[in-house]
């Protein structure tokens, strides 16, 4: 069996149950509804539709909302992960703020975040946000995904002026079937973002 096969079935045990469930609970269409923060700021006025907001239901959901954004990056790749993917990657232009991908889409690559910032949401089953994380400079986007051949779980937008660089999936593929080690780390990573899908989960 090759590399490869291994690295694809390991991955996809690892992440597809997980993937899988965040995705039925949504779909691409819900994202339509789903309002986009500008900025991190934004997501303090970020509240639950219908409600008044002195309703305790809605502080909790904001205070909820700030403490996700100051998580630790979960996002962080090391960086010879970053160095050995810079290598396969093309730049993306973000003029403006940029959906980079959305949660429910076919997974087609991974992005790497060298300045600026990327806002990852999550939007449950009722159509409310569920969850939000920011990413910083040194960010691998959309590696539980790819690494389960599953959607996207998470909706991505990169603010303005964002240095953004994607890498296909058969360029992924192909740098991870050549470098053991480096399938690894890509695996930890997985991991680390999958323990913070859980936590959006158990909220919703």
């Amino acid at each position: 069996m090759s590399q490869m096969v291994k690295f694809r079935e390991v991955s996809a045990r690892f992440a597809g149950k997980i993937c899988r469930s965040q995705t039925r609970r949504s779909s691409t269409s819900e994202m339509k509804s789903l309002h986009i923060p500008q900025s991190s700021g934004d997501i303090s006025r970020l509240g639950t539709p219908n409600s008044s907001p002195t309703d305790p239901a809605v502080a909790n959901h904001r205070r909820s909302q700030k403490e996700s954004l100051m998580k630790e990056n979960v996002f962080a790749a090391d960086q010879e992960v970053l160095d050995a993917l810079l290598k396969r990657s093309t730049p993306l232009t973000c003029m403006q703020n940029t959906i980079l991908f959305s949660q429910g889409q076919d997974a087609r690559g991974l992005y790497i975040l060298l300045s600026g910032e990327v806002m990852l949401m999550m939007q449950g089953r009722s159509g409310n946000l569920a969850q939000c994380l920011r990413a910083t400079a040194g960010s691998l986007l959309g590696v539980p995904a790819l690494c389960g051949n599953v959607p996207y779980t998470l909706t991505g937008v990169a603010s303005k002026g964002s240095d953004v660089r994607f890498v296909t999936r058969f360029d992924f593929e192909h740098l991870v079937q050549d470098n053991a080690q480096l399938a690894i780390k890509v695996l930890r990573l997985a991991a680390t973002e999958i323990v913070a899908a859980r936590e959006a989960i158990s909220e919703m």
